[in-house]
């Protein structure tokens, strides 16, 4: 538990849980009651570790977590898995209307060039919603967390859990938590873009806000909140995750006000201007994006936070000497690009011709399932691929951008020319392994799958090492691989 948030006292229902007294099979209305809610969550128990006891429930969401996983960390015999200090009261699956009445459907949607990939994603988790409650053990003492709290996990879409659990109540979270979401490019949205579909589902809620905000992620860039309504003091610094509490603002200068000195608007976005002396002693205008469109700014926002302090996203030292660096700050302000995508397919083309591969994996990581659906995209991911000149890395990561972005050039690949692919890189056995074992991407239920299995199985069958290198099961049960 932190100080700088009131520490409450056990709630009655929680006490009464533990005592038996508690005859209601889930007391939802009291769960929602100052809880803390956290979106794309994960299986990570930053919240609970410091925040307990200030907060007694704790709801996820994560549509990515399936039940079995979320079982195993609760419930696992390893030092990693469950609340460390607590046994478990009570466990139990809920049903739907447990949460909210069957008939109910969220009023808020996002937009229908969104769904498609929503219900994509969403097939790869797993439907369900899981209470326990919490215990401390009597070896640890009252400093160490609350003695009960409420945890619930529901597999479900943060915006819809959201208006089901508070919006439809006419309730709030007490505290929201935003802390990395896709941590791996999983969402279908920048959850902390000022534009984000989840922050309008949010400030829709009759009831207000939540009161705090907890915000973080791996790496440094976390020092002022994602969301503008809660600029001000931060209240901590946690040392996990960068994670940062700051307190809803009622002062509305401070989430609309611009702070620098000068904007300068383009067609897709906006760049606003510092003057400020770098990390490099130029003095020069340095760039810091915000208020972006989703797309753009789900790209920018994850690792191009440093752009505002000049810091290069990679530097290599050799006897002393920097003979590589990139630093996407400097390429926006010497090229001064006038869309999104010319910049990223001017970052594309970059990898292509820089072909090293701690160099090009910083690029490349943030540009995967941000590109530009167009066809020149679309063309230097495929040459990429096809050059063996490259190296093996650099030629997976275009694999990668044609997987997330560009289906049908995939499925021609696999469908048509990938007989030929293998042929040409039969010996490189490292490379083709790594290839086959991401091919699961975008052949579920598709008629290319039949004409990919022939051709991998054959070539498995004369390479046998390569199997290996298969390590995704979903890979295995398509090609039928025990």
């Amino acid at each position: 538990m932190i100080k700088t948030m009131p520490i409450e006292k056990t709630p009655e229902w929680l006490l009464n849980i533990a005592s038996g007294k508690d005859d209601t099979e889930f007391p939802l209305m009291n769960i929602l009651q100052n809880s803390l809610f956290y979106p794309a969550c994960g299986l990570n128990g930053t919240p609970v570790k410091f925040l307990g006891g200030n907060i007694h429930s704790f709801i996820y969401a994560d549509y990515g977590i399936k039940r079995v996983d979320l079982l195993r960390n609760l419930n696992g015999n390893t030092n990693r898995c469950g609340f460390k200090g607590y046994r478990s009261l009570k466990q139990m699956y809920l049903k739907f209307e447990d949460l909210a009445p069957i008939s109910w459907s969220p009023r808020i949607v996002p937009p229908r060039e969104k769904m498609d990939r929503i219900i994509g994603m969403q097939k790869y988790g797993e439907a369900f919603a899981h209470w326990s409650v919490w215990e401390r053990q009597p070896d640890f003492p009252s400093t160490h967390g609350p003695d009960l709290f409420s945890f619930i996990h529901i597999g479900g879409e943060m915006s819809s859990v959201y208006q089901a659990l508070y919006t439809r109540n006419n309730l709030k979270p007490k505290v929201l938590a935003i802390i990395q979401p896709g941590a791996f490019g999983g969402e279908w949205e920048c959850v902390p873009s000022n534009r984000s579909f989840f922050k309008k589902v949010v400030k829709a809620n009759s009831a207000g806000m939540p009161d705090y905000l907890l915000n973080g992620g791996g790496g440094p860039g976390y020092e002022e909140p994602c969301w503008n309504d809660y600029r001000g003091e931060r209240l901590i610094q946690l040392p996990e995750r960068s994670a940062g509490l700051w307190k809803l603002s009622n002062k509305p200068e401070l989430s609309s006000a611009p702070t620098p000195r000068e904007e300068r608007l383009f067609d897709e976005f906006t760049v606003r201007e510092y003057r400020r002396e770098s990390l490099f002693g130029t003095g020069e205008p340095v760039y810091r994006f915000e208020y972006l469109e989703e797309k753009d700014f789900r790209l920018l926002s994850r690792y191009f936070r440093q752009i505002s302090t000049d810091r290069p996203w990679y530097s290599n030292k050799v006897h002393g000497i920097v003979w590589e660096r990139f630093n996407p700050g400097r390429v926006w302000n010497k090229y001064g690009f006038s869309s999104y995508n010319e910049f990223a397919f001017a970052l594309l083309s970059w990898t292509y011709s820089h072909d090293d591969y701690r160099a090009t994996k910083f690029v490349l990581r943030n540009l995967l399932e941000f590109l530009p659906e167009n066809k020149k995209v679309e063309q230097i991911l495929l040459k990429g691929l096809w050059d063996r000149e490259k190296s093996n890395a650099l030629r997976v990561f275009f694999f990668k951008g044609l997987n997330y972005q560009f289906k049908q050039a995939v499925v021609d690949f696999v469908s048509v020319k990938l007989e030929r692919f293998i042929k040409e890189n039969e010996n490189n056995e490292r490379f083709l392994g790594t290839l086959i074992n991401l091919i699961h991407q975008k052949l579920e239920s598709n008629f290319a799958l039949e004409q990919c299995k022939e051709v991998v199985l054959a070539y498995i069958g004369n390479h046998p090492r390569v199997l290996n290198k298969l390590t995704s099961p979903k890979t295995k049960r398509l090609l039928d691989i025990q």
